[in-house]
Formats: structure tokens, C-alpha cells, sequence
């Protein structure tokens, strides 16, 4: 089509090394408190422990622990947090509980709710571990759940903070080691939990076993006339969920038409079109990531290592499936109300006799981002 390479030195492909952890050996645990004892715990029964970080290995030995609040936008920034059934407390920031101060209030899911916002905050704010406390005993289906997943390959996010060790306790070990959901919970559905020091200490290893896996983003330019150093990015994700090995027939493949092969030919489709019209003020890149079924992780590579620095990128147009529907006169996006770029679209719009709105289901939180914990969890679209 006539489109320069995009990505770097001049190349089509960005090379994407993604390192694949799984646990080596059993992970170890023992808390300790001058004035209640201590314990070595029992990997699985009462903690999970994984070192999710690029050494694939991580120790605390005789590590403060602390509490932090779970209502603030930064509430993983500590030694420990709150997850009930599966899912974080308090983790989309609501109204203070100090002098009624506001944070976030809105229906969509926002990046403070995510684990890997929480984690890189904690390390910001000095922490090395992330213990997870899970609102159910041992046996329990919250724990269960908690336990299921834990000792599985998991991908480190590129970019991702990197904690020396991160995993979860169950609640009756959190009582153990000082920390009293029932007597939290009060503090926690008001906002007015403040974070607070225990003197439980912690000592605590796992090491990981690692394989890299390689694969790569695809990324097409056209150079503006202009501005030819601020970039408009239109994007979508090439990847989708693997194999079925015990699909009937010979086609084991999920071929990913709708999700998202009809995304990618709506990036090619453009990148055709706007190479026929006149050549833009500003560079447009046409980018395809990979690993987005992952977690994003192709989008998250990028950003980590960008090909074009983020300063200077106006915007980032993605597209996640095209509609499969009958004709219709909205223009549904994702995260309603949180750039200025839908009031442009609103005036373009308008001009075709179209309006824009929002998804329809923000319950369904779909811009939320993927959690870094060891316990699986599928990546939410953008």
C-alpha cells in the first residue's frame, strides 16, 4: 500500500520478549511477633507466594509489616490488602471519608481499580511484598479460587513494577498476624481506613523457573507533512486465545475471526484509505499488537519501550472488534467521559447524523486493566 516500516531502526516488527514464570520448589513463609508469637506457614493452606519479577527469585527476611488503606486511589500501596471472593475491597476509589473529601465517582471501572496499578504504587511508596489478604478460611470458595491459580505459568507484564515477592494469606492467618477483618470492614465501607503499622515480621521466599517467549508488534507509518514528530496511533490486536486440542477435526485452532481479525482489517482498511488521501499534518501509525489475549502485554511492551516517544503521541484510536450488528446511528466507546477526543468525535458525528455513546454495560467494567497478581485473570479491552 505504500506505507513506510513503523517500528524501530526502520523495521515492520518490534521484537517482544515476554518472560513466562512458573514456580520452582515450594514457596516459604513464617511471620513473627514479639509479643503473639509466630509461625512458619503452610504453603497453599494458609499462603500463596509467588516472585513475579525479572530475577525470578525473591527473599524479605525479618520485613516490617503494614497496613494500607483500601478506599485510596493507592490503596496496594503496603505490605498487605483486602480481596473478598475474589475480588479487590473498595477498589474503585469512592468519596473520603475526611471532611467528605472526593476522589474518583464514576459507573466505568477506572485504572485505580486495577491490581497492576495498585502494585506499581506500592513499590513508588517503598514497598517490597504485597500480601493479599483473602476474605475466606482455608477451604473456603473465596480461598479456593485464591489457591486454584496460584501455581501457574504466568507472563510478567513489560513496564509492570517489579516486587520482590507477592502472593495472599487467608483470614484466619490475617488474624494471626494482627490484622481483624471484622473489625475493618466498618472503616473500609465508610473510606475512613487509614493505614496503620503491625508489628508482625515477615520472612518469606519462592523462586521461579523462566521461559521467554518470543513474538512481535507490527507497526506501519505514514509520515506527516507538518507536524511530523506528534504521532495519531490506530491500533488493534493480531493475537487471539491459542489451540483446543480437543477440537473435532483437524482445525485446532481458535482462528479469532471476530476478535479480533475483523479489528486488523479495520487498521488495514484505514491505513489503506488514508494513504490514498492527502498526506496528513501529523505522522499516523498503523499498530498491531500482539499478546493482547495475555493481558495486553504486546500494548503494555509498547508503552514500556515506546517506538515513538509518548510525549509526543496525540492520541491512540484502538479498535477491538468490529460490530457484527445491523445499522445503527451510535457510536458506542468504551470509558465515556474520560478524554476529550469523544467531544471531536461528537462533531464529526453529528455532521453524518450519528451520536456518540457509551458502551451500554459499564458494570461490565471493559476498561479496566489486567491484574499482575499470580492468580489468573482475563484481560479486560481497552
Amino acid at each position: 500500500m505504500g506505507l513506510e516500516p513503523g517500528g524501530p531502526n526502520g523495521q515492520w516488527l518490534q521484537v517482544i520478549d515476554l518472560k513466562r514464570l512458573t514456580p520452582r520448589g515450594e514457596a516459604a513463609l513464617a511471620w513473627a511477633s514479639a509479643t503473639s508469637g509466630g509461625r512458619a506457614l503452610i504453603a497453599g493452606t494458609d499462603f500463596t507466594l509467588r516472585a513475579m519479577n525479572d530475577a525470578a527469585v525473591g527473599q524479605v527476611i525479618d520485613h516490617p509489616r503494614s497496613l494500607r488503606g483500601l478506599r485510596h486511589p493507592c490503596a496496594r500501596a503496603g505490605l498487605g490488602r483486602l480481596r473478598r471472593s475474589g475480588r479487590d475491597r473498595g477498589g474503585r476509589p469512592g468519596r473520603g471519608g475526611r471532611a467528605g473529601r472526593r476522589t474518583v465517582q464514576r459507573p466505568y471501572a477506572t485504572t485505580y481499580q486495577s491490581a497492576a496499578y495498585k502494585a506499581d504504587e506500592a513499590k513508588r511508596r517503598g514497598a517490597v511484598a504485597v500480601l493479599t489478604v483473602v476474605d475466606g478460611d482455608a477451604g473456603t470458595a473465596a480461598w479456593r479460587r485464591e489457591t486454584s491459580g496460584a501455581n501457574r505459568t504466568h507472563t510478567l507484564t513489560p513496564g509492570s513494577a517489579e516486587l520482590t515477592l507477592s502472593g495472599a494469606v487467608n483470614r484466619e492467618v490475617a488474624v494471626e498476624m494482627g490484622v481483624d477483618l471484622a473489625s475493618l470492614k466498618p472503616r473500609l465501607e465508610t473510606g475512613d481506613f487509614r493505614a496503620f503499622p503491625l508489628e508482625t515480621r515477615i520472612t518469606a521466599s519462592a523462586e521461579e523457573s523462566v521461559e521467554i517467549l518470543r513474538t512481535h508488534n507490527l507497526l506501519a507509518r505514514i509520515t506527516g507533512t507538518e507536524r511530523p514528530n506528534e504521532v495519531v496511533i490506530y491500533s488493534a490486536h493480531w493475537d487471539h486465545v491459542g489451540v483446543n486440542e480437543h477440537a473435532a477435526g483437524d482445525d485446532k485452532v481458535f482462528n479469532g475471526a471476530w476478535d479480533n481479525a475483523s479489528g486488523t482489517i479495520g487498521v488495514v482498511e484505514m491505513a489503506r484509505q488514508l494513504k490514498a488521501a492527502p498526506t496528513p499534518k501529523r505522522t499516523l501509525v498503523f499498530a498491531h499488537m500482539a499478546a493482547e489475549e495475555m493481558g495486553l502485554l504486546g500494548a503494555y511492551a509498547y508503552v514500556a519501550d515506546p517506538v515513538y516517544p509518548l510525549e509526543t503521541t496525540v492520541a491512540d484510536i484502538n479498535i477491538d472488534m468490529l460490530p457484527l450488528s445491523g445499522p445503527t446511528r451510535d457510536v458506542p466507546i468504551f470509558g465515556k467521559g474520560q478524554n476529550s477526543l469523544e467531544d471531536d468525535l461528537q462533531a464529526l458525528a453529528e455532521q453524518e447524523g450519528r451520536y456518540v455513546s457509551d458502551d451500554g454495560q459499564p458494570e461490565q467494567n471493559s476498561t479496566t486493566a489486567p491484574t499482575t497478581s499470580p492468580s489468573p485473570a482475563r484481560a479486560c479491552r481497552p
